[in-house]
């Protein structure tokens, strides 16, 4: 069974879409910043559900969710909130859907990006391959994203800050395609191979992809098959120091063209003293801890914008002073002193400073300059 959150996997890397099937103790555990955005796509969804008041909630995953489905289709509703289907072995939940004045349905999908995204219509294309092949007419494919000209005044308008787009005709497009790599995806869904070179092959991005990462360096046997691997990902691998150079046959280095990094051997302490002549103290340091979210949690605020948690401001007199900070302060605090929440809109003209405003965007602490 392939669900749809498999296959978008499959789709921004098919080595992601393994690890999760096979071997998920090599991915990293989940961090507080990925429940925090989970929980934040919860309360998006929610929120969501006031643009559809009446709806009816469908529960249970899978068969049984296949199961309650059916019968709320067959009954009064209108509007579905999270229908299962299970069709040809794949599975999915849309997020809405509404009946139209014919047989047809239409599946409305949120997310909480603020424009059409590609793997947002891949996601649709799958939802609409799957409830048609379960038998239901599909109208239109929607997708509601939040607005982000939205300002927040008072309670979350549900009806202002989200917008939603047809995007039938995008979907459209790309049914075919999905049609076609359905069947790749469970294939790796279901392989047992290991290690794979064909699998490493098909990593869209071997420069940065952290799944070729984690297959390689989890799965030892890796360099049994790196031969077979293009020579565009081979060098990526040894680059990234994935792959211990040491450990590959000389004749495959010399064929890919490898040409091993001299180590750094000499500190040029001259030069850097010269450096540092050059700085004019005293220095100055700012850090500060930002959070972002969806839906704009203050008056005034848009969801792009960065909401200010705690800054710093500190200096050094001198190359051999002591580094002091001489302010330092918690968002929320010097909010209550305020009487209003804090964000940081980064400057578009000057990528050196910033200016910290308030809820109606007036600049109440000056800009400060990086140095």
């Amino acid at each position: 069974m392939l669900t749809k959150t498999e296959f978008i996997k499959y789709i921004k890397c098919p080595i992601h879409l393994w690890l999760t099937k096979h071997r998920p103790e090599l991915l990293p555990k989940e961090t507080p910043s990925g429940v925090r955005i989970l929980a934040m796509g919860r309360e998006v969804d929610n929120l969501s559900r006031q643009l559809f008041p009446g709806g009816t909630e469908v529960e249970g995953f899978n068969d049984e969710g296949w199961g309650n489905t059916q019968k709320t289709i067959r009954g009064t509703s209108k509007v579905l909130f999270q229908p299962t289907v299970v069709a040809d072995l794949l599975t999915c939940r849309a997020d809405i859907l509404t009946k139209n004045s014919g047989n047809s349905w239409d599946i409305n999908e949120v997310k909480m990006g603020t424009s059409i995204k590609e793997d947002y219509v891949y996601d649709l294309a799958f939802q609409r391959i799957c409830f048609e092949n379960a038998g239901i007419r599909i109208g239109r494919t929607n997708l509601i994203h939040i607005n982000n000209q939205y300002v927040r005044n008072g309670d979350v308008e549900p009806g202002k800050l989200f917008v939603s787009e047809d995007i039938t005709n995008e979907v459209g497009a790309k049914i075919s395609e999905t049609k076609k790599l359905i069947p790749r995806a469970l294939e790796v869904s279901n392989s047992n191979k290991v290690p794979d070179a064909e699998l490493l092959q098909s990593c869209p991005n071997p420069k940065t992809c952290d799944f070729l990462q984690y297959y390689c360096q989890g799965i030892p046997e890796v360099y049994s098959v790196i031969a077979r691997l293009p020579a565009k990902h081979l060098l990526e691998l040894i680059n990234r120091e994935i792959l211990d150079p040491k450990k590959i046959p000389a004749a495959v280095l010399k064929s890919i063209g490898y040409k091993a990094t001299p180590k750094f051997t000499k500190i040029n302490a001259p030069a850097i003293r010269q450096e540092l002549k050059a700085l004019q103290y005293p220095l100055h340091f700012f850090d500060y801890e930002t959070y972002s979210a969806a839906i704009p949690p203050f008056n005034g605020f848009v969801s792009e914008w960065l909401t200010l948690q705690a800054f710093f401001l500190g200096a050094l007199n001198s190359v051999s002073g002591e580094y002091k900070v001489f302010f330092s302060i918690c968002a929320s605090l010097l909010a209550q002193m305020l009487k209003q929440p804090i964000a940081i809109r980064f400057s578009a003209y000057c990528k050196t400073s910033f200016v910290i405003c308030v809820l109606d965007r007036m600049p109440i602490i000056c800009t400060f300059l990086i140095f």
